[in-house]
């Protein structure tokens, strides 16, 4: 028997967002289902240890939001983070959000030193 460990129900989404990891490391990812608690992140990739802190910035909804997370699952598909603080006022707004409406701040992005295949970055 299964235990399903998630606090509330995940919605289907499709946006781009930043990942900001050790202040400098900025990671252009997918968000790809959100919740009141966190999200999952599709991130070609790139993996983070579980229980590092992030921040996850992204235009939706009008609205330019950036939120502090920590890692809860890594894998070569993807990052699942738990928002530090619940965050309701973005799921409510994921409802109505589309892909359009994503106006991207454009952060100095670096790249891993390797950029071919699996890229992880170490704590």
């Amino acid at each position: 028997m299964s235990v399903n460990r998630r606090y509330s129900k995940r919605h289907p989404v499709n946006f781009v967002l930043y990942i900001h990891y050790r202040d400098k490391r900025i990671f252009p990812a997918q968000a790809k289902n959100l919740s009141i608690h966190g999200m999952f992140i599709q991130t070609n990739s790139l993996t983070l240890p579980k229980g590092n802190l992030v921040d996850l910035e992204f235009s939706l909804s009008d609205t330019s939001w950036q939120i502090p997370a920590v890692v809860v699952h890594s894998s070569p598909a993807g990052l699942g983070v738990m928002f530090r603080k619940p965050q309701p006022a973005l799921e409510r707004c994921s409802h109505v959000a589309d892909e359009s409406s994503y106006r991207p701040r454009q952060p100095q992005i670096v790249f891993p030193e390797s950029t071919k295949g699996h890229t992880e970055v170490s704590p």
